[in-house]
């Protein structure tokens, strides 16, 4: 029993490899200037050399906790926290200029979440990514003004995107389609006549990708990412000469054919989707034992509700 579960943690920790080469590439201003123009509405009609110019490198932050209190986020990964509220931590955060909304001596930003998800269909609990989403999204909001006072100033706050990348178990019917999710405002009675900017402070978008990558599309550009297709990722993004860029992409990708070799060589012996399950379980119980994870991110990470998570660290502590 033990000598299998060192073979699935050891095959996991090839896993958490890969997984951190993904999100730096995706920290990358030039890999994500591409999904930007084609999921921000605001730089739709912008190159990519400009989105790229538009992003503040400085905010980019992997993995960051976000709450109510303080309304502070940068690339330092600043740890906030909040007394009432569940914690998030984005995937990957960070603001660039609204180009609709900013002049020469004006700067208005968007906050801009993104993630990408292997499980489109999330269990234990189940939930619909979309209400995961907007509530991300919400949060990313009301982070802005911290502190709610009789004086606090929403004017100041600016338009948040959450984009999500789902990669995997998307139902047939909405394979390689993008939704957009947003807020429009309706005349009941009369009519109001506004700027679009007082009620236009929130969209998510979902991108569900597809085995067969649509030429030309948002969708062959990310495959041709997380496959390492220079030929295809210079279509949309000049990283020819970007020696930084293409040693990310690189490292990502011998991480991610190593891990599908292993896999099927431990899916013929053992079934490797409920080995992986389990041994990434195990060692995320391993890290909150050791006290490198805290309970509440564990149980993030297992896509678990924290009290189920806690029933799992009793069951394994028995065990050993």
């Amino acid at each position: 029993m033990r000598n299998e579960t060192k073979v699935v943690l050891s095959a996991l920790d090839g896993w958490e490899k890969y997984d951190n080469a993904c999100k730096k590439t995706w920290m990358l201003k030039e890999i994500i200037a591409p999904v930007l123009q084609y999921t921000i509405k605001e730089y739709q009609t912008h190159t990519v050399s400009e989105i790229i110019g538009y992003i503040n490198a400085n905010s980019i932050a992997g993995d960051v906790p976000v709450d109510d209190l303080p309304a502070y986020i940068n690339s330092d990964g600043t740890e906030l926290s909040s007394p009432t509220e569940k914690r998030v931590f984005f995937d990957i955060h960070f603001t660039a200029k609204n180009p609709n909304l900013s002049s020469k001596d004006v700067l208005v930003m968007l906050h801009v979440d993104f993630e990408v998800q292997n499980d489109y269909e999330p269990s234990n609990p189940s939930y619909p990514i979309t209400k995961r989403a907007i509530y991300y999204a919400a949060r990313e909001l009301s982070a802005q003004l911290g502190v709610v006072t009789g004086n606090t100033n929403y004017d100041a706050l600016e338009k948040v995107y959450s984009i999500w990348i789902c990669n995997e178990k998307i139902p047939e019917g909405l394979k390689n389609s993008i939704t957009r999710y947003h807020i429009e405002k309706e005349d009941i009675v009369g009519i109001c006549k506004e700027s679009e900017s007082y009620h236009d402070l929130l969209e998510v978008v979902i991108v569900r990708r597809g085995a067969e990558a649509l030429e030309n599309t948002l969708f062959e550009y990310l495959q041709a990412v997380f496959t390492t297709n220079f030929d295809i990722i210079n279509k949309y993004v000049d990283v020819e000469n970007n020696d930084e860029v293409k040693e990310v992409l690189k490292t990502m990708c011998g991480l991610g054919e190593s891990l599908e070799l292993k896999g099927i060589e431990k899916g013929i012996e053992k079934g490797i989707e409920k080995g992986i399950e389990k041994g990434k379980l195990l060692q995320l119980i391993e890290l909150v034992l050791s006290g490198d994870l805290t309970e509440e991110r564990a149980s993030q990470k297992a896509g678990m509700t924290l009290e189920a998570f806690k029933k799992e660290i009793q069951e394994a502590t028995i065990l050993a």
